[in-house]
């Protein structure tokens, strides 16, 4: 999700640099003592200090009661702790109402709840508060950033032509973000628009032409399409450097192996993949693959036993689950 940034925020950051420990002995009013017990929680929340912060968003609050962006960083904070105890969620929700209370037409709060209610997956509140923040907001970055997380709300509640608007406004806000690109392949791939998705990923290398992520989706996309040596030719040059996904790049070449019959490099690959990472749900799923091709039944469910106690259905869907009915009930 990408962060917010207003001009008061901003203005707020630079003047910590200003402001020594000290100033909250020193300061004799209570907007100066509001603003540096604000600023030192805001370190603290950078920080992951939630509860430090927390304290001192408090004391900011108590020194200057109307200041609405006070109750928004507490509200933030409130929802960051209500994924871990979920009791703070009707706290971040008072908070982030009180915010708005004190100043409606602040897009930095709208966006703020907004962030807070798709955490917690009320994408329908999450679109509601995102179009507010559209409205209020005039900066090129926020409104991006803004317009992008609508659209992935949009997603959510599989609304992909309207997911689709929103990311084409990003874009032509800030054409040089690869990320937004990244969004409108993912919509494409959903709608078997496969050469829009590729136009997408092409976009994508035009900002980062050696970037790792794209150049896996496109392999991929080769997979999908049945043009298996550009695939293999793609995972091969990835797998040279090391990478965090390791295993879905053996995953992906293992696959394209056993499409043009090489089932001995498919093996090999899958053996790596389930090496890396034995946890993985696909991993077993393509292992079962395998074992279909070399009629080996038992061994088929087996890995297809394997993947869906991994979490095969929730992660990828019901696949695992009907060859299994298929053929080993």
């Amino acid at each position: 999700m990408l962060f917010y940034k207003s001009s008061a925020l901003n203005f707020l950051i630079l003047t910590f640099l200003l402001v020594s420990a000290s100033s909250l002995v020193r300061a004799q009013d209570s907007a100066q003592v509001a603003e540096a017990y604000f600023l030192r929680g805001y370190e603290s929340q950078q920080k992951g200090l939630d509860s430090l912060a927390m304290l001192d968003y408090d004391t900011a609050i108590r020194f200057k009661a109307d200041n609405a962006t006070y109750h928004t960083f507490k509200g933030i904070v409130a929802s960051n702790i209500a994924t871990r105890h979920v009791s703070f969620k009707d706290s971040a929700w008072a908070f982030f109402s009180q915010a708005v209370a004190l100043d409606s037409s602040d897009g930095f709060i709208y966006f703020s709840r907004a962030s807070a209610a798709y955490r917690f997956m009320d994408f329908d509140s999450a679109k509601l508060d995102y179009s507010r923040a559209i409205k209020h907001t005039k900066e090129r970055q926020p409104l991006h950033g803004c317009y992008l997380n609508r659209g992935l709300a949009q997603m959510q509640s599989q609304e992909l032509d309207s997911a689709m608007m929103d990311f084409r406004e990003a874009a032509e806000l800030m054409p040089e973000r690869a990320e937004v690109y990244r969004y409108m392949a993912l919509v494409f791939q959903r709608q078997g628009k496969d050469e829009k998705e590729m136009e997408c990923y092409q976009q994508i290398l035009n900002i980062a032409p050696d970037d790792p992520i794209t150049w896996h989706n496109i392999a991929a996309l080769k997979n999908r399409n049945g043009d298996y040596k550009t695939a293999i030719d793609i995972f091969d040059k990835l797998i040279e450097e090391p990478t965090p996904d390791a295993d879905m790049l053996f995953l992906g070449r293992a696959w394209a192996y056993m499409q043009i019959q090489n089932f001995e490099k498919a093996k090999n690959d899958l053996d790596t993949a389930i090496q890396i990472y034995p946890q993985n749900p696909m991993a077993y799923f393509y292992l079962a693959h395998w074992h279909v091709a070399q009629e080996d039944k038992e061994k088929t469910c087996i890995a297809l036993r394997k993947a869906i106690e991994l979490g095969y259905t929730q992660q990828h869907g019901a696949a695992a689950e009907r060859l299994y009915e298929q053929l080993c009930n």
